[in-house]
């Protein structure tokens, strides 16, 4: 059965037993998981159909009843909520306008104890919106208030509800609701609420919400939420309304001139001098990489400053003595980001324990530069950073900085070809700074013919890392390649010295590694040219020792892997040197592997074996008994396996 869809009958029974799940299951994601089951079913284009002539309001409304768990209720309300944007939704909406127990009980549980029952309920609402023209949502509307409901919502305790209730506020919003328009009024209207964290969230939800919307709703989010409005709110006591703050900040340099970029960075130049402390500096950062993400286009001379001053300390906390060193500024910033530099890297000289997030932060707003036109110096600044052991140090500055440089490349993509490889070789750059770059090489190797030759020196070097995910993530990049991109553009991958390497790799430590180096040597004989493979088939003690010792190996994926590569030799190789990793012995083992994969393949490479040795192609394999050991695999218990067989 496909995993999107389920069908009638067992639905069926599924929705006959929705109304008797226990309420002493202590799991919640039990009611969770099962209406995700049930949603397969409404990809099915006659599915509310089916639904309705099952009676499923019949079943919603025995899942309403008063004794009955809120968690049953909240599946059967949201799945209602389902149908009605399914196909055919609206007939289960008309169904609705007969029975207003269902609609009666829902606009009753919006203020509901229970928080998944009110979240419920919204979300009902919020999916019955697609019929806003209709009488029957506006007289659900009517009986709910919906401004006073929204407002009760938005500050709702539970983070969840009040999500939903943004949700529902921008589906309502655009049916041009005056009443919604006086709550945005009023809500940007409130002082700042200082001690009430659930009331700044409500007004940002809001002004995300306004944002979001289309023009009207625009004009009425840039006339009210200003910057000296958000300033509150971005620099406020609690986490999440900054980080929230921060997401409308950077929707309001969306549609912002240069002219409100400009007083942003001397606002930020204002608030640190005020006040210097490692949160606000930190604050002011992330509004400095909003502002770079939004305006490169429109302010690039003041988005330019900025990156230059983000530069400036990252090369400044990369020296060995920076606490008691004074910046050195790069480039041409303007008076206020040489302030905010010279301002941060006092804080620091003070709190050196600050010193690895500032970087992050300064890294961000680099990577942000990076997303358009990148200039030399900050891909050049970035390179460095990679090969630096604080940078390796922190997971997440790392992160950013390979950000930062993969873009950097990207945006240099005919200057920097020698540059890649150059990181990619550099053992400096550990494991998870290393895959993002292989990505970038797997992009370069399909518009440059020439660029594999540059490449497998670097890629040679890293399947001899001590690090086994380098070595591992190496092989994978070359197998890869040669499955996924033609021949002309990887040959120059397929070397004497990468299939020496791979060879050796079969015998590495690490299980993942000795797949991923079978797996390289499958995609060369299946995909290589003829030179390719005799270098693979007659190479010295891999038909021999390493490719039996695979074969036998004590992890899964290892056998698969040797299985492939066994197949694809049978199926190019015209010598026989790979027959003297078979045996008899070892292809019954393999065929009454535990893994069923393993005996899959095997029973794939028993029929081709078979076939050979009816056909007489090579001598020797009688003495395999591939047909007698192919025969009995017919039993097998897996039926893919018997299916295996049978295509063989």
């Amino acid at each position: 059965m496909a995993n999107t869809a389920i069908s009638a009958d067992v639905m069926r029974g599924v929705l006959e037993q929705l109304p008797l799940m226990s309420g002493a299951i202590v799991d919640d994601t039990r009611h969770e998981k099962v209406l995700s089951y049930m949603r397969l079913f409404l990809h099915s284009d006659s599915a509310v159909a089916q639904l309705l002539q099952w009676d499923v309001l019949g079943v919603v409304r025995r899942c309403l009843e008063p004794q009955m768990d809120h968690r049953v209720s909240s599946v059967a309300v949201r799945f209602l909520g389902d149908m009605l944007c399914a196909h055919g939704g609206h007939s289960a909406w008309t169904a609705l306008g007969r029975d207003p127990h269902v609609l009666g009980w829902i606009a009753s549980s919006v203020d509901s104890p229970q928080a998944l029952l009110r979240l419920s309920c919204l979300y009902f609402v919020r999916m019955a919106a697609r019929f806003n023209d209709d009488e029957q949502f506006a007289a659900l509307l009517q009986r709910l208030d919906p401004a006073r409901l929204l407002l009760r919502r938005l500050l709702d305790s539970s983070y969840f509800v009040s999500a939903e209730a943004s949700k529902l506020f921008a589906s309502l919003f655009a049916r041009a609701d005056a009443q919604l328009h006086g709550l945005a009024e009023r809500m940007a209207a409130w002082p700042f609420p200082a001690r009430s964290a659930a009331r700044q969230n409500a007004v940002l939800a809001v002004a995300e919400t306004l944002f979001a919307l289309g023009a009207g709703a625009r004009e009425l989010a840039l006339r009210r939420f200003t910057l000296a409005q958000l300033e509150p709110y971005l620099f406020g006591a609690d986490r999440l309304v900054r980080d929230k703050a921060l997401d409308v900040l950077e929707l309001r340099l969306g549609a912002a001139d240069a002219d409100e970029a400009l007083r942003l960075v001397e606002e930020m130049r204002r608030k640190v001098r005020a006040d210097l402390t490692p949160a606000t500096v930190l604050v002011v950062l992330r509004c400095l990489a909003a502002l770079v993400k939004q305006q490169q286009l429109r302010s690039p001379d003041v988005c330019q400053s900025v990156v230059d001053m983000a530069l400036s300390l990252l090369v400044h906390l990369d020296g060995p003595s920076w606490e008691h060193a004074s910046v050195e500024l790069v480039g041409d910033p303007t008076a206020a980001t040489k302030d905010i530099a010279q301002d941060i890297a006092e804080t620091l000289a003070a709190r050196p324990k600050q010193a690895a997030a500032v970087s992050c932060e300064c890294a961000r707003i680099v990577r942000e530069h990076c997303r358009g036109k990148p200039t030399r110096r900050a891909a050049e600044t970035m390179y460095a950073q990679l090969a630096s052991a604080r940078v390796q140090q922190h997971p997440q500055l790392l992160q950013l900085v390979l950000d930062a440089s993969v873009r950097a490349l990207r945006g240099f993509h005919s200057a920097d070809t020698r540059v890649l490889p150059k990181l990619i070789g550099s053992f400096a750059i550990r494991a998870p700074g290393l895959q993002g770059l292989l990505e970038l090489a797997l992009e370069t190797l399909e518009g440059d013919a020439g660029f594999a030759a540059q490449l497998e020196p670097a890629l040679r070097a890293r399947v001899a890392d001590v690090e086994w995910e380098a070595r591992d993530s190496a092989l994978e990049c070359v197998g890869r390649a040669l499955r996924t991109l033609p021949w002309a553009q990887t040959s120059g991958l397929v070397t004497r010295g990468m299939i020496d390497d791979a060879a050796n790799a079969l015998a590495d430590p690490e299980e993942y590694v000795r797949a991923a180096a079978a797996q390289l040597l499958t995609a060369v004989v299946k995909r290589g040219d003829v030179a390719s493979v005799h270098m693979v088939e007659r190479h010295a003690g891999l038909a021999r020792d390493a490719l039996a010792r695979v074969l036998a190996d004590s992890e899964a994926l290892v056998k698969r892997a040797g299985l492939d590569m066994v197949c694809a030799l049978a199926a190019r190789s015209a010598g026989a040197e790979w027959q003297h990793a078979l045996s008899h012995r070892a292809l019954r083992v393999l065929a009454e592997d535990p893994d069923f994969e393993v005996r899959v393949r095997c029973a794939r490479l028993l029929a081709r074996l078979a076939a050979l040795e009816h056909g007489g192609e090579l001598a020797g394999l009688g003495e395999l008994q591939s047909g007698m050991l192919l025969l009995s695999m017919f039993g097998d218990s897996s039926r893919y396996v018997r299916q295996a067989c049978l295509d063989g």
